[in-house]
């Protein structure tokens, strides 16, 4: 197994799922990279939670996942499970 884990504070605009300028680049650049392997990856997103905002960073979490999956995509890296 291979396990890749992105800083979430580093590349995501905070409480959001959108990529800060800094991030398109080396996601993109990663995409590039894993489409050369045959192997599928499964991409999971992550978000801080408290009691009180459970359901808000579930939402977080499912964007931020659905992001990088689209921009390793978009780098050309078709096996993504989503």
């Amino acid at each position: 197994y291979l396990i890749l884990s992105l800083p979430v504070d580093g590349i995501f605009v905070p409480r959001s799922g959108v990529l800060v300028d800094q991030a398109v680049a080396p996601v993109f650049d990663l995409g590039g990279v894993l489409s050369n392997l045959k192997n599928r990856i499964a991409v999971v997103g992550t978000a801080p939670a408290s009691s009180s905002e459970g359901a808000v960073a579930w939402n977080v979490a499912i964007v931020r996942a659905q992001t990088v999956a689209d921009a390793l995509s978009r780098a050309g890296y078709q096996q993504c499970r989503k």
